[in-house]
């Protein structure tokens, strides 16, 4: 029996083990029964359980166990730890077949990484299927001619976080090793939402492995975001023999405290830097 006070707010594992050693302190013969520090364990194992749910669980999203059951493999986080969920939230989760990879960052908003494989290539542009240790999808696109790349993308991201500012960001790196650096590296990418042409010319370290590029920013306010875009192409400045990239996929990820002032300030100054450098200037 558990008492009302506390009955529905002991965590199954917790009680389990709680009860489990209490019956066996209950036998007959001291032979059956645990020793003190048996007991000990158990309850301190018990106190484990119970803390882990009543800190880190608060900490996930709400539908965390919905996520799971979308993810690749859900039967392999039905035993972890709530911590463990967390840290694993965090650095990713894989869902729809591997495709998208679902991340936290700090304050709770969600980033969410598509997967080059549901891109279109036109006009067979010249491309190659690589496997990447750096890389969580299965495969990253090797565009082999990054002057003539053609990649059109239709995105609906699922899980966006209501009433964030978003950047969507192409993610890629280029294909001969360099150091990481936290300075941005001075591109031309040229690229088209409809009938209008961009440019955006600032790439920055995403990672330890890749960088990413901005082509878009917005302010989520509905559960379906449909976005386009195509990718014509991409000038590297002053890098001699780089002419050929990975594009590991497209990401939306949080702008965190961005506020609805600072989210129009950023928006036209994005567009005035685009539209100001672009002209003529390749």
């Amino acid at each position: 029996m558990v008492f009302e006070g506390i009955k529905e707010h002991i965590v199954a594992n917790s009680l389990v083990t709680f009860l489990n050693i209490t019956y066996q302190c209950l036998n007959k013969t001291r032979e059956q029964r645990p020793t003190a520090h048996e007991v000990v364990l158990q309850l301190k194992e018990a106190l484990d359980f119970q803390m882990d749910c009543e800190i880190w669980e608060p900490k996930l999203p709400k539908d965390y166990k919905e996520i799971i059951e979308i993810s690749n493999s859900p039967d392999i986080y039905s035993d972890e730890k709530k911590e463990h969920l967390y840290n694993i939230f965090s650095n990713g989760i894989l869902l729809q077949q591997g495709d998208v990879v679902l991340s936290f960052d700090g304050h709770g908003e969600r980033n969410e990484l598509i997967s080059a494989t549901k891109f279109t290539y036109e006009n067979h542009s010249p491309h190659k299927w690589r496997s990447l240790t750096a890389s969580r999808f299965h495969k990253v696109a090797e565009m082999l001619d990054i002057s003539n790349m053609m990649i059109k993308i239709e995105t609906k991201p699922q899980l966006l976080s209501p009433d964030v500012v978003y950047g969507v960001h192409l993610v890629f790196k280029f294909c001969k090793s360099r150091d990481c650096s936290s300075e941005p590296v001075y591109v031309n990418l040229k690229y088209k939402m409809g009938d209008e042409t961009y440019h955006s010319h600032f790439a920055t370290q995403r990672d330890q492995e890749w960088m990413m590029i901005e082509l878009y920013r917005f302010l989520n306010q509905k559960d379906n975001v449909e976005l386009a875009f195509l990718i014509e192409s991409l000038s590297p400045f002053n890098r001699g023999d780089d002419d050929v990239i990975y594009v590991e996929g497209i990401e939306f990820r949080a702008h965190n405290n961005a506020s609805f002032d600072l989210f129009f300030s950023s928006l036209s100054h994005f567009f005035y830097l685009n539209l100001l450098i672009g002209v003529d200037a390749w």
